[in-house]
């Protein structure tokens, strides 16, 4: 904690300026490319959600106005929250109360990755999203995750659950504001 591991996509989605290093997108400095540009291809997922009140299927829209009923049930099953949705009288046409207030932890976590990807980047930067999930659930969006590698996608991941972090490709660990260790997973098949 206080590393600088969320900075580091704050970074990335050039919410700071880096100024005393560089950070290279395919070999260009993420200085001199168009900040709307980065924002418009990145989507940045995070612990914490923020939720407007109304229901599940307009929270959905508020990021994707033209996505489908069906579309929505398919992301929302993609991360586990296929039984909520359906435990619930109005399904996605459930309200979700103030700020997610009628929604545990877990399901407004779950609900943030879904919200992440219906924005339809290939680039997703996750900051610790399964934090308050279950070993079960987690292990589940973890093996969907590595679904989305192999279609193409590319997924930044922080995380203080070494499981999370099983597929990765390159492990890289930070401790105040240094990279300490940095190791090849030879787990990771992308």
């Amino acid at each position: 904690s206080g590393s600088g591991k969320s900075t580091l996509l704050d970074l990335i989605t050039k919410l700071y300026r880096v100024s005393d290093s560089q950070i290279l997108v395919d070999g260009i400095d993420i200085n001199k490319i168009d900040t709307f540009s980065i924002r418009e291809k990145v989507t940045k997922v995070t612990q914490d959600i923020v939720l407007f009140p109304g229901t599940i299927e307009d929270n959905m829209k508020l990021i994707n106005a033209k996505i489908t009923e069906k579309e929505i049930i398919e992301v929302l099953d993609f991360v586990e929250l296929n039984d909520y949705i359906n435990s619930l009288p109005k399904g996605i046409k459930t309200d979700v109360g103030e700020a997610g207030k009628l929604m545990s932890g877990g399901e407004k976590q779950r609900l943030s990755i879904a919200m992440g990807l219906i924005r339809g980047n290939k680039i997703l930067l996750l900051d610790e999203v399964t934090s308050a999930l279950d070993i079960k659930t987690e292990e589940k969006i973890v093996d969907n995750l590595k679904k989305l590698v192999n279609e193409g996608y590319t997924i930044v991941s922080i995380s203080h659950k070494l499981d999370f972090l099983k597929y990765a490709d390159i492990i890289y660990t930070i401790s105040d504001g240094e990279i300490t260790k940095v190791e090849v997973n030879s787990n990771g098949s992308n």
